[in-house]
């Protein structure tokens, strides 16, 4: 679990979470690409103290009840906003690849504001959703929900 004020984390090898689960206050989770896949988490801890926290090699993230922010990488991740209005940002096509957002619920928000949706067209074309669960054009998202038992 992460703790007040500024700290590093080291995620290591293996597929690693960060875990700010009790923060109460409004979050901005990057979790990195780059160079030693660098990320950052700025805004509050539970104790109600801000600070930013920059972190490396984490795959995974679970946030508090505040209205979080969080960027997703081109590794597969898998998110948990837990509760308040989250958005889940995704930066490139690969970032968006294989992902999982647990939690999502009402009032949170998926963001590919970043993601040309067809390349092979002049500008920036936006996303839309496909109905029916098939793909049958570029710039199409299909979007899936389950139940998870336990």
């Amino acid at each position: 679990s992460a703790g007040d004020g500024d700290d590093q984390y080291w995620g290591g090898d293996g597929t690693d979470t960060l875990d700010y689960a009790v923060a109460t206050a409004n979050l901005t989770v990057d979790l990195g690409n780059g160079f030693m896949q660098r990320g950052q988490v700025s805004g509050g801890t539970s104790g109600g103290t801000t600070g930013t926290d920059v972190v490396y090699g984490f795959e995974n993230v679970i946030t508090g009840s505040g209205h979080d922010t969080i960027t997703a990488t081109a590794a597969v991740n898998v998110m948990d906003g837990g509760l308040g209005n989250d958005t889940f940002r995704f930066l490139s096509a690969g970032a968006a690849n294989g992902d999982t957002i647990h939690g999502f619920q009402p009032g949170d928000k998926i963001d590919f504001a970043a993601i040309d949706a067809n390349s092979g067209m002049d500008g920036v074309q936006h996303f839309t959703l496909a109905s029916g669960g098939a793909l049958t054009a570029a710039g199409q998202v299909v979007v899936t929900h389950e139940v998870l038992d336990g």
